[in-house]
């Protein structure tokens, strides 16, 4: 019989060697690997209202659907007019057109927008300045800047005529309300206006000048087909509005030999065969607001200029570029109603 304190020591060794079997028997286990928080993101809602950076305090909405001849002068206008107050310029696309973009101490849209008066009234600490065809009314902060329609047309129907022989002259309208009708009435007023009844002298004996319109989103089989339903009573120069500026279109009749007059600058293709531009000075518009923009003048209303550019005098001579300058002075004097015969 062992003594009893090698009992005990004998009874330690065991229970240890037990220990030690039991854990060599049971299955490594791999350590559970830790999961990574699950946390869940959601996008933003799309805002309605663009967010300018805070140095971008001048937003220009629209440039891009303006006569593409003109742009830059534009863009140069509103730079100029912005430096004078440390004022950063940001361009914006037509489809911001009804929103004012946060941050933004002063909007100019050069796209139509329905409701001008009702953002200048939401947003009574912003100076916006509106360019628009329709007769509108100026408020505390909204400036407006009209551009008549009747007036370029009946301008351009004069011109046209004048350059035309026998009086042979024509131009292609928007049909569509509320700016077709009338700029197609004062066409023909502004022919007549030269002329009187303006009948040729040789056949065929139709009166000039003539016209011809299409709904918007005509597209350019269109306006040829029309086109060319006018040029059946030999015309010699046919007028484009802006809507039937379609460079296809202005390549097909300078290749017929049709001299060209448009709202729009024309394309390099048919420079040959363009006599000029009938538009708006609107850069000279925006810079007579420049105290309105710079925050030290009232709001106020301003009539864009009619403009006469990219002339080609082997078309409008310098003899007749001088009377239709004359009638473009009186337009803008109110001496001349273009809707009134």
């Amino acid at each position: 019989m062992l003594p009893p304190h090698k009992y005990k020591s004998t009874l330690v060794i065991i229970l240890l060697l037990g220990l030690l079997l039991s854990s060599c028997a049971q299955p490594s286990a791999s350590p559970s690997p830790i999961e990574s928080p699950v946390v869940e993101t959601t996008a933003p809602p799309a805002e309605d209202t663009p967010t300018l950076p805070q140095q971008a305090n001048l937003a220009v909405i629209g440039l891009e659907t303006w006569d593409a001849g003109q742009q830059q002068a534009i863009r140069t206008a509103i730079q100029d007019t912005a430096a004078k107050a440390d004022l950063n310029v940001v361009e914006l696309g037509a489809e911001a057109a009804g929103t004012v973009p946060e941050n933004a101490e002063v909007v100019i849209y050069l796209v139509e927008t329905s409701s001008p008066a009702e953002l200048a009234a939401g947003n009574p600490e912003t100076r916006l300045v509106a360019v628009t065809r329709t007769q509108q009314t100026s408020s505390a902060n909204l400036s407006v800047v009209y551009l008549p329609l009747a007036a370029r047309a009946f301008l351009a129907g004069y011109t046209s005529t004048v350059i035309a022989p026998d009086f042979r002259s024509a131009g292609l309208f928007l049909a569509d309300e509320p700016y077709g009708p009338p700029q197609v009435y004062a066409f023909q007023n502004g022919g007549g206006y030269f002329c009187g009844t303006c009948y040729p002298y040789y056949s065929p004996l139709v009166q000039f000048p003539l016209v011809g319109y299409l709904s918007a989103g005509a597209d350019t089989t269109a306006w040829q087909g029309l086109a060319n339903e006018l040029l059946l009573n030999v015309v010699y120069v046919m007028y484009l509005d802006e809507y039937a500026s379609d460079p296809v279109l202005q390549a097909d009749l300078a290749g017929k030999g049709v001299i060209l007059v448009g709202s729009d600058s024309p394309p390099d293709t048919v420079q040959s065969m363009y006599a000029a531009t009938i538009g708006f000075d609107l850069p000279a518009a925006l810079l007579s607001l420049q105290e309105f923009i710079l925050g030290s003048a009232e709001a106020s209303l301003v009539t864009a200029p009619l403009q006469i550019r990219d002339v080609n005098e082997q078309y409008l001579t310098p003899g007749k570029l001088q009377n239709v300058e004359k009638i473009r002075k009186n337009l803008e004097a109110g001496l001349i109603t273009p809707l009134t015969p």
